[in-house]
């Protein structure tokens, strides 16, 4: 049967930066130790990573040689949705006739963002409050970029597809003034649909 040792380092290893895979070979002891990790870190460092993990695991020192790193090209699509600004929450509120919309993002360092502003009852108004509100939760952000964006409109068409918002902002930098113009069907509501107008082309700016 195979040693415990062997699975709990197994399991210890898995648990390195950039490593996707281990099998681990021998009986009480390691003869064998098969990486496979991405391309983020260099191998010689991922080796480090094992021979110290396992000495701390193990108790003894593990020999550099036996332990073979491959290295594979990480999934590209998967980097992309990694670095998109996501919107995680739409909350709107109506009172007479007065309301308010509430937007919640995800950013790519897994902070969040939230940003507010005040709407009217129509569906043009909670479309333009919703794009408002976005761009109000990435206030900090690109005030970072030395960046602010402007609202200029947030228009809602309807067609044989259905009901969609089309938003079109400008993004001022230090040496340009860039117009962005985002849309999106509208699925669940009025409000939704603008926020995700507004980051369908904000995020190849902002991510």
């Amino acid at each position: 049967m195979r040693h415990p040792r062997l699975t709990k380092l197994e399991d210890d290893l898995e648990k390195i930066q950039g490593v996707t895979g281990v099998r681990v070979v021998g009986d009480e002891a390691p003869s064998e130790i098969h990486i496979v990790a991405t391309n983020a870190r260099p191998p010689k460092q991922i080796v480090r990573d094992v021979q110290s993990l396992s000495t701390t695991s193990l108790g003894e020192p593990i020999d550099h040689r036996i332990v073979s790193v491959v290295q594979l090209e990480e999934d590209k699509s998967e980097q992309i949705s990694q670095q998109r600004i996501v919107l995680d929450q739409v909350i709107t509120a109506s009172k007479l006739k007065d309301g308010w919309v509430r937007v919640t993002l995800r950013l790519p360092n897994d902070e969040t963002a939230e940003g507010a502003a005040l709407v009217g009852t129509s569906r043009e108004e909670r479309a333009r409050g919703a794009a408002a509100a976005v761009i109000k939760a990435l206030e900090t952000r690109l005030k970072g970029m030395q960046s602010r964006l402007s609202l200029e409109s947030a228009t809602i068409h309807n067609d044989s597809l259905g009901a969609s918002v089309q938003t079109r902002c400008t993004m001022h930098t230090p040496t340009q003034e860039i117009v962005l113009v985002g849309a999106a069907l509208v699925e669940d509501d009025i409000a939704t649909a603008a926020a995700r107008a507004v980051l369908q082309s904000l995020n190849r700016k902002v991510s």
